[in-house]
């Protein structure tokens, strides 16, 4: 926000000055709206203990080893951002795996950045798992095979 605002203070200074209308009109509502509502779910998902559920689940299936619990938070970090906002889902997720490796005595920063590994590759991986995806895929000027099929070619 604060860069869009330089960025029309910049445009005042040199005379190029936007109408109201113009400004309005590079606002895209469909993404705010998407993005509003991921972060809704993102809400309530953490208000029923679902991230602590993953958690004490991922600990039962390892049955208290380390590398296997790591492989499944990483897993269920990447499965839950592919169709979540990727950072809230980190950002959520962080404190239940600062606690899982208390219990573990493991450091939980070298977790946390297999973690956010995962998360982007998960963000990645769909059209609503990462902010950008939303506004690339949200463009009107773009059709939907060229889109699909350049993101499969990055991605892969």
């Amino acid at each position: 926000m604060l860069g869009s605002l330089a960025a029309l203070a910049a445009l005042a200074v040199i005379g190029d000055r936007p109408s109201l209308v113009t400004v309005m009109e590079w606002i895209d509502y469909e993404t705010l709206a998407l993005l509003f509502g991921m972060m809704v779910l993102v809400a309530i998902f953490s208000d029923t203990g679902f991230f602590d559920y993953c958690a004490v689940k991922a600990y039962q299936l390892s049955r208290g080893r380390v590398w296997p619990m790591i492989i499944i938070l990483c897993l269920i970090a990447a499965i839950l951002s592919a169709f979540l906002d990727n950072v809230t889902t980190m950002m959520l997720f962080t404190p239940v795996t600062i606690r899982l490796c208390e219990v573990l005595n493991l450091d939980p920063r070298h977790v946390l950045i297999a973690e956010i590994i995962f998360t982007n590759i998960g963000g990645a991986a769909t059209a609503v798992g990462d902010p950008p995806n939303v506004i690339i895929v949200s463009n009107q000027a773009l059709r939907r095979e060229v889109c699909t099929v350049k993101t499969c070619d990055n991605t892969l």
